[in-house]
């Protein structure tokens, strides 16, 4: 369910972008040219740098976290965020595939001949460092109202590692963490 949420945030922050050539600039910040990054989107053009992980689960706010590198944006980035999506499972009449999102979001590109060429191929280009799971049309998934959460990055909590601790994994609880309704910068709605 990983690619699902990037890909309903990847959808939100491309109807959110102000033209077609910032829409395509944002597509190229899923991921990265040289394959899969450890947070899933960086967006190093917009107010000094924004980093973006996304964490989709279907049974609440319990979030697995790979590594602390996961809650740090890159150096030099201003701003971090985790965008918590707790979505549901529905039927493929009421609910969307991963290969749905794909679809609709194809179908909403927008700009010229040339500009929505652009878009596609940088679209496909991501899809394919992200892996067939963004083609997957097994489960159907509804981001119900109140689904998405914004949580700045330092409001996650995090283990406390000794000195002899080089990283860890774990799963977290984000029910009771501060949150915003979208992110600053983008209309998330």
């Amino acid at each position: 369910i990983g690619a699902w949420g990037e890909l309903a945030i990847l959808e939100m922050v491309i109807l959110s972008s102000p033209s077609a050539i910032e829409a395509q600039r944002r597509i190229t910040c899923w991921e990265s040219y040289s394959g899969r990054t450890i947070i899933d989107f960086t967006f190093p053009h917009i107010e000094d740098g924004l980093a973006v992980e996304v964490k989709t689960s279907a049974s609440g706010r319990n979030h697995h976290i790979l590594s602390t590198s996961q809650l740090i944006p890159p150096e030099d980035f201003r701003e971090g965020w985790l965008a918590s999506l707790h979505i549901r499972d529905a039927d493929h009449i009421s609910g969307v595939t991963c290969r749905g999102l794909v679809d609709r979001i194809m179908r909403g590109l927008q700009g010229d001949e040339e500009e929505v060429s652009g878009q596609r191929m940088a679209l496909l280009n991501r899809m394919e460092l992200r892996g067939s799971a963004c083609t997957d049309e097994r489960f159907g998934f509804i981001l119900p109202d109140g689904g998405l959460r914004i949580i700045r990055m330092e409001d996650v909590p995090q283990p406390i590692l000794k000195p002899q601790i080089i990283d860890v994994e774990w799963k977290v609880d984000l029910k009771e963490a501060p949150f915003e309704d979208s992110i600053p910068l983008f209309d998330l709605d």
